[in-house]
């Protein structure tokens, strides 16, 4: 089943690394999670979950950033510049790495901080889009709406369009009607990187997980 699908529908990747790290203190791609930088596993996870064609929003470091993926993943990603990252508005980073989707089916959305997403995540997501009539697809974890989405490519220009409040919750709050939530078993959609306290725990659970 899973071979069908994967030969049947383009599926792209929008990583979000443009923010400043503020809470962190230091800047989070960087950061050494057992022996491999943060970003480096959240590329890899993406990459596992089957993402072809991916893009990484910069702005904060971006030319550090591209530098560095492009040695670790050369010919493979696609950088794209929020160059009002200093904002710290990450719907101004979705919408960049939307406009700069090439021809695609799907895409999933998640931001550069959490590196523990397991593959099965991205599978099951894929697998609901391919029996369902909804558009945009949430794993939810207890109940809990978490990342990443996965929206169908048909949609992407309603994203570009809203100007609401909220940013994506404002969206998805828009677009109830669309939204299926699907129930995962993934702790790893569950930890992302806001403080150093929580390295710590992704130390852990990678070290077992990853």
């Amino acid at each position: 089943c899973k071979e069908r699908i994967m030969m049947t529908i383009i599926k792209s990747g929008i990583i979000l690394a443009a923010g400043l790290s503020s809470r962190m203190g230091s800047c989070k791609p960087f950061m050494d999670i057992n022996g491999k930088k943060m970003i480096d596993w959240t590329v890899d996870s993406m990459i596992d979950g089957g993402v072809k064609d991916l893009i990484i929003v910069t702005g904060y470091r971006s030319l550090d950033i591209q530098k560095h993926l492009s040695l670790s993943y050369p010919g493979m990603l696609k950088f794209v510049k929020n160059e009002d990252y200093k904002n710290g508005n990450m719907f101004d980073s979705m919408k960049c790495g939307f406009r700069a989707l090439g021809e695609t089916d799907a895409v999933y959305l998640l931001p550069a901080d959490m590196p523990a997403v397991s593959k099965e995540t991205f599978f099951v997501l894929e697998e609901k889009m391919c029996v369902s009539r909804k558009k945009i697809f949430l794993p939810t974890v207890g109940g809990y709406r978490k990342h990443p989405p996965l929206i169908a490519a048909e949609i992407v220009y309603q994203i570009l369009s809203y100007n609401g409040e909220n940013g994506l919750r404002g969206f998805w709050k828009e677009q109830a009607d669309q939204i299926e939530e699907v129930e995962v078993e993934d702790i790893g959609c569950t930890l992302d990187a806001d403080y150093p306290e929580d390295i710590e725990k992704l130390k852990k659970y990678l070290a077992v997980s990853g």
